[in-house]
This record gives structure tokens, sequence and C-alpha cells, in this order.
């Protein structure tokens, strides 16, 4: 079936919308007096790199689907609807990465992100339609408790989809990171611009002059026209007087403010859970806590977002059956690191792991005869024949 189409979706209800208030979620001023929404947290510079990492990371790590044969083997599965969406578009005009990159920015910034599963005539899932988060409202049946999601439409009303029709990654209880920090982010943002007042007008000067006696207006005002003219011209500056010039070096109180910055960005960071290095900030990284640091971050910062990407995935694009499942290749993160892929691969095939072939197909080059074969160390046999032999 070609697209467009008529997706196949069950409405359970459709009605006028509400008020125009009833799409936004509401916010209360932070202590600093700002109103924290997502736009204004990517903003700041902080929580854009945090976002940006994370929902990249998800965008690029590989997602296949994989099918479970009878006899127990598992092979990919290419020629699905799955395969399709989620490798190279959900829709006609959307491709894989911007649609994971965008459905985990909404799951960030507003807690949660949906997408409208349109399935054919076979019930099989064939697209999916992101939905914008603000207009979206989970409620739950009063008779079954099964959730089921309220849309507002753009062009009036609103409908009610089934859960299955609506594929829902959620934040931590559903809450967003930076509506859960947002003291943190507008302290971050007042930072900010108290600095960017202070430069701007000049609070501070970059030195003193000071004179022994005691000098005339005019003389006053020679002396503060040439040393002004001094940076333009890139002269000497001649005054009279016993003039000295004393330059201001950072005080302690801009010393203060520089480490509570400093201080912003750590704590913004530990709740995105994104380590310090990742986000510029090499001041106490050493070679080898940057690769531990590396590793953490793929196992407790990506891993629980990924799990929750395969689960609902799982749950509502795959069979009920589990004949066929859903999962990401978080191998292909150490793909940057040639030397360990390449050792990691070496010891997977002599202790016969993989096969050559195998590994080929990992790297993504053409398998070669007699590449099918696995190989196990001459030193190692069956223990069947180790109590034989005994």
């Amino acid at each position: 079936m070609v697209w467009p189409f008529k997706p196949k979706v069950q409405v359970i209800e459709q009605k006028k919308a509400g008020s125009v208030f009833d799409m936004l979620w509401p916010s209360q001023p932070t202590k600093a007096g700002l109103v924290v929404t997502p736009e204004l947290a990517l903003q700041q510079s902080t929580v854009f790199a945090c976002v940006r990492t994370i929902t990249e990371t998800v965008g690029q790590i590989p997602l296949h689907a994989y099918v479970r044969n009878a006899d127990g083997s598992v092979e990919r599965d290419r020629a699905s609807a799955f395969h399709r969406m989620f490798t190279k578009a959900p829709n006609d005009w959307t491709t894989a990465y911007d649609f994971r990159v965008s459905m985990q920015a909404d799951v960030l910034l507003h807690g949660g992100a949906f997408a409208l599963i349109q399935r054919d005539g076979a019930d099989n899932p064939r697209f999916l339609r992101q939905l914008p988060a603000r207009s979206v409202h989970m409620e739950e049946n009063n008779i079954t408790g099964e959730p089921r999601y309220r849309v507002t439409l753009s062009e009036g009303g609103n409908r009610i989809y089934r859960h299955r029709d609506i594929l829902h990654i959620k934040g931590l209880m559903g809450l967003a990171i930076t509506t859960q920090i947002k003291e943190a982010i507008g302290l971050a943002l007042q930072q900010e611009t108290e600095l960017a007042q202070s430069l701007s007008s000049g609070q501070r000067p970059a030195g003193i002059l000071a004179f022994e006696n005691a000098m005339t207006d005019d003389a006053i005002s020679r002396a503060q026209k040439q040393f002004q003219s001094l940076g333009k011209n890139k002269g000497t500056a001649v005054v009279d007087g016993s003039a000295k010039y004393h330059p201001l070096g950072i005080a302690h109180a801009d010393m203060q403010f520089l480490e509570l910055r400093r201080h912003q960005v750590a704590e913004i960071a530990r709740a995105f859970r994104v380590p310090l290095h990742m986000l510029q900030e090499l001041e106490r990284i050493t070679h080898q806590n940057a690769e531990q640091l590396g590793r953490q971050f793929l196992q407790f910062t990506m891993m629980p977002w990924l799990k929750a990407w395969e689960q609902e995935i799982n749950l509502k694009l795959m069979p009920e059956d589990g004949s066929a499942y859903a999962e990401f290749l978080t191998d292909d993160i150490a793909k940057a690191d040639l030397a360990a892929r390449m050792e990691a691969f070496a010891k997977a095939v002599t202790t016969g792991i993989l096969s050559p072939n195998e590994v080929r197909a990992m790297e993504n080059r053409s398998p070669y005869p007699g590449g099918d074969e696995f190989l196990r160390p001459l030193n190692m046999e069956g223990a069947d024949n180790a109590e034989t032999e005994s």
C-alpha cells in the first residue's frame, strides 16, 4: 500500500478541544525569577550539550529486528516494515535518525515522546508519525485502568487513541529532566545574564591610573583621553604628574563567580548523567579515567534509554507471540576504537565465539570461502573427552 493512505487506528472518542491552556503544561517561576520552558532550557549551553549528547547517541546506534526460527536460531530481519522504519525512514518525510533524535529530545524536555502507529489492513505497523508532546495527554480508562491517549488536533478538537496505537517513550515516571532541575537551569541562565550585562556595561575597569600629586580637571581629562586612545592607536601614552598605572587582576569575588558557574555545569550534567569530559569540561580528566567514564556513559546513561525504546517497540510493534524482537546493536559505539575492536574480534574468533565471516559481516565486509568455520584452541577439548581419557 502506497503512502498516503487512511491510517487504520481505532479512534475511541472525538470531541471539541478545550482551552488553549490545556495544551500547555503549568510551569512556576524559579527562585531566580525565570519560567524555565523547554525552549528556554535549551538556550543554556550545558543543557543543550547534554540533550545533544544523549539524542545523537540514540540516533546513531543501529536498531535491528531479529526473527526467532523454529530451531532456536536467530537471524536479522531485513525484509520487514520495521527494518525500513528504523533503518531508513518511519514515513516519507522523516529519516530514521531524525525520528529517533527528535523523539528522544521530547523525552528529555517534556518527559515523554509520542508517535502515532499507522497500520495496514492486516493490522501490521507500516508507518510512524511523531506527535507534538504538548498535544498528547495520557489518561486511564475508568473501568479497565488501561491507558489511552487524548491528542489535541491542530485543526481543532481532540481524539482518543488506544494504548497500542501510540508509541510512547517515557522518561522517569513521565517527568521531564529540565522541569526537575529548573532551579539549577534558572540559576545558570541568570549567571550568564549577569556576566553579559557586566561585560556590556563595562562595570569593571581594566586598571587604575593613580597620581601622586593633585591634578587639575584639564590634566585628568587629557590623561583619560590618552589612555582611551591607547587601545585604538597602539601607541604610547604620555602623562604628567607622576602617574602610575595599576592593572586590575581577577578579584576573589570573580573567582568565586567562575567557580559557581563551573559548579552549575556539573549540577546540570549530574541530572542528565552525562560525564563532564563529554561536555568539554576536562579539568580533572585523564586518559585512563576518560576511557572508564566512556564505558560508564554507555552502561549507566544510554542503556536505560535504549531498554525503554526496545521494550516499548517490542510491546506495540512486534508480534505478541515473541517470534520477532527489536534490539539496539551497541557494539557500533566501540567502532571508534580500532585497536580495541580488532583485539576483541581476534579473541572472539580464536576462542570459537564468532566465525571469521561473522566478524566480516559486522564490519560490512564480504565473506570469503572457509570463513564460516569456527576455530578452537588446540589445548582445549570437551569435558566429556577429558573424563573418558582419565
